[in-house]
C-alpha cells in the first residue's frame, strides 16, 4: 500500500468520525422542540398570503399574470392588494418570461395609474432554465436583496428535461423543489404562475393544478384564480401550511384600482346572489315548488332547498301546506 493510499484512507476515516460526532452533538429531541418559542408566521399579504413558496394557477387568459403583477406592485410599494389587504414593503423581482417590455409597461401603467412608481421593483424578461439558471438566480437575489420573487411562468424556468417517464410524483417534486429550496435557503418568498387543468375536479380544487400532486406537494401555498373570460366577477382560493382554514373569496372588477377588489367571503356572496335569484323569481311567480325554482333559475335542487330554508329563517319566504313557497307578505 502506497503512503498516498494510506493517507487517503486515514482522511476518509477522520471525516466519517467527524460526521458521526456532529450528528451526535446535534441530536434533536421532541423535548427540546417543545421548549422553543417561535414567532408567528409572516405574511406577504396580511391575512391572505403567508411567506413561502406559492403556486398560482388559473385557466389561460383569466388574469393570472395581471394578478401577480398587481400583487408585486402592492408589495414593492407597501400598499394594498385587492383594494383591501395591506402589504409590508419588500424588494420585489418579477421574472416576466412570457412578456415583452411593451406589454409589461402597458400593464404596469394600468395598475399604477397615478401612484408613485416603486424603485425597488425589478424585472427580467429572460432567464436560463434550471439547473443552469439556478445559481445565477441565487446571486441575483442576494445582490439585489430580493424578498419577494415572482416567476411567470413555472414551465419557463424549471428543468423539464429531468422527466424520464418514471414515477410522475417524484419527477414533478424534484422539478419544482429548487424553488422551494431557494425560499428555505435564501429567505425569499416566491410566487410562481402555473397552469390549471381544463376539467375541474369535483373532489378538491387543488387537484385542478396541471401535473401530478408532486408539484402541489412542494408548495407552501396554493392559489387558484377562477374567472370566466370577460366576466367582471372572479373567485380566489388559497390553501397554505400556515393557514388554519382555506381562504375562499369573491372578487369584483374595480375601475378605480384597475383590478379586482375583495368583495367578501365566497360562500356568503354566492348565497346572497342565490337568495336574490329566488326572491326575484318568486316576485314574478308569486308561488312555486322547489323543483320549479331549480328549473327556472338554473340552480341545483339541493341548493334551492338550502337557500329556501335560509330565507325562511330570515323571514323572507313562507312554505304553504301544499309544498309551495311564496314571499312573506
Amino acid at each position: 500500500m502506497s503512503s498516498k493510499t494510506y493517507l487517503n484512507i486515514l482522511d476518509g476515516l477522520r471525516k466519517e468520525y467527524e460526521s458521526k460526532k456532529i450528528r451526535k452533538n446535534s441530536l434533536k429531541t421532541l423535548k427540546n422542540l417543545l421548549s422553543k418559542e417561535f414567532p408567528e408566521p409572516e405574511f406577504i399579504i396580511d391575512g391572505l398570503l403567508p411567506e413561502g413558496f406559492s403556486l398560482l394557477v388559473g385557466l389561460p387568459k383569466t388574469g393570472k399574470s395581471y394578478l401577480a403583477l398587481h400583487i408585486g406592485l402592492a408589495v414593492a410599494s407597501g400598499g394594498v392588494a385587492l383594494g383591501y389587504f395591506e402589504c409590508k414593503r419588500r424588494n420585489v423581482a418579477y421574472l416576466a418570461l412570457e412578456e415583452n417590455e411593451r406589454r409589461l409597461q402597458t400593464r404596469a401603467k394600468e395598475l399604477l395609474k397615478e401612484s408613485e412608481i416603486p424603485e425597488n421593483f425589478y424585472y427580467e424578461l429572460t432567464w436560463d432554465r434550471f439547473p443552469m439558471g439556478l445559481e445565477p438566480l441565487r446571486e441575483y437575489i442576494r445582490e439585489n436583496k430580493v424578498e419577494f420573487l415572482i416567476v411567470d411562468t413555472l414551465a419557463r424556468i424549471v428543468d423539464t428535461n429531468g422527466k424520464k417517464g418514471g414515477n410522475a410524483y417524484i419527477e414533478d417534486y424534484r422539478m419544482v423543489e429548487p424553488l422551494a429550496d431557494l425560499y428555505l435557503q435564501e429567505g425569499v418568498s416566491i410566487l410562481a404562475i402555473h397552469h390549471r387543468r381544463k376539467a375541474e375536479s369535483d373532489e378538491d380544487w387543488t387537484l385542478d393544478f396541471s401535473g401530478s400532486t408532486g408539484i402541489t406537494a412542494v408548495a407552501d401555498n396554493l392559489v387558484l384564480l377562477k374567472r370566466a373570460r370577460g366576466e367582471k366577477k372572479a373567485e380566489l382560493k388559497i390553501r397554505g401550511r400556515d393557514l388554519v382554514n382555506d381562504i375562499e373569496m369573491a372578487l369584483e372588477w374595480d375601475d378605480k384600482i384597475g383590478f379586482y377588489r375583495y368583495v367578501g367571503d365566497l360562500d356568503a356572496v354566492i348565497e346572497s346572489e342565490q337568495k336574490k335569484q329566488i326572491i326575484n323569481y318568486l316576485k314574478d311567480a308569486e308561488e312555486a315548488k322547489p323543483s320549479e325554482i331549480a328549473k327556472e333559475t338554473g340552480l341545483k335542487i339541493g341548493v334551492v332547498y338550502t337557500v329556501l330554508n335560509r330565507l325562511r329563517e330570515d323571514g323572507k319566504v313562507v312554505r304553504t301546506k301544499r309544498g309551495f313557497y311564496t314571499l312573506k307578505p
